[in-house]
């Protein structure tokens, strides 16, 4: 099988693309190539400055993630974890709009649908103490290296920035449906309930799929061997559908 499928991956709020890395050996016999997507001010682009609001960063990862399909005829998944996720569901919402593509699969794990966002309280300017405690609450991190005081003075102001920019969503607004076929991936144990998971069935025209993982927030980490297989078998059979 020669044609080859791009999968997008976009990573959590203060997060960077480094969390993929190992994904790239679990898709070497597989159509998909993964690209990683950076966002400003976090890893590779540390030296960036962060976006102003969070209109600047859906149009960024808009321009980065299109300057990668050459044309129509390119295939492209896109993966995304919490923030992530809702930021993979409105690129591809501008990806239609705009250059009347269609992703194959979006993948959106760990975020509720839409409709259940701005539920959460806001924390991105509680003191540093009670927003780490908050940010444990998720999982996923080890808050003992946040003991390190050069560590927190490094990570603390992408976290909070990351927040802000979450927090700072206009829930008011209608969201769009959008063309491509969906899985959520959720943890059990997650903040992100089955009912919210199951919401991002309104939001697009074509079939959604609802899948449960034991764990919190972070359960990526504890079942990336199930979580690619997923995402390896869809490509296949994507990839088979076109070839036929």
């Amino acid at each position: 099988m020669n044609e080859k499928m791009k999968l997008f991956c976009l990573p959590h709020a203060g997060g960077s693309a480094c969390l993929f890395t190992e994904w790239r050996s679990k898709f070497k016999e597989t159509p998909a190539q993964i690209i990683l997507i950076e966002y400003k001010g976090h890893g590779m682009r540390m030296g960036e400055e962060f976006y102003p609001e969070y209109h600047d960063m859906i149009e960024d990862i808009y321009e980065r993630i299109s300057g990668e399909i050459v044309d129509e005829s390119d295939t492209y998944m896109i993966f995304g974890h919490s923030m992530g996720a809702g930021i993979a569901f409105e690129v591809e919402y501008l990806l239609e709009q705009r250059r009347n593509l269609c992703g194959a699969h979006i993948f959106l794990s760990g975020r509720e649908a839409p409709c259940y966002w701005g539920q959460d309280d806001i924390i991105s300017d509680l003191p540093d103490e009670e927003f780490l405690a908050e940010i444990d609450g998720y999982g996923g991190t080890e808050s003992e290296c946040f003991e390190d005081q050069e560590v927190r003075d490094l990570f603390l102001p992408i976290m909070r920035h990351d927040f802000r920019l979450i927090e700072s969503i206009d829930t008011t607004k209608e969201y769009p449906v959008i063309k491509a076929p969906v899985t959520v991936m959720r943890g059990t144990t997650d903040d992100c309930t089955s009912e919210e998971a199951e919401g991002w069935r309104q939001y697009t025209s074509q079939r959604c799929d609802v899948l449960h993982y034991e764990g919190d927030h972070f359960f990526i980490n504890d079942h990336t061997d199930k979580i690619c297989d997923y995402i390896c078998r869809c490509s296949e059979e994507l990839c088979k559908k076109r070839a036929g």
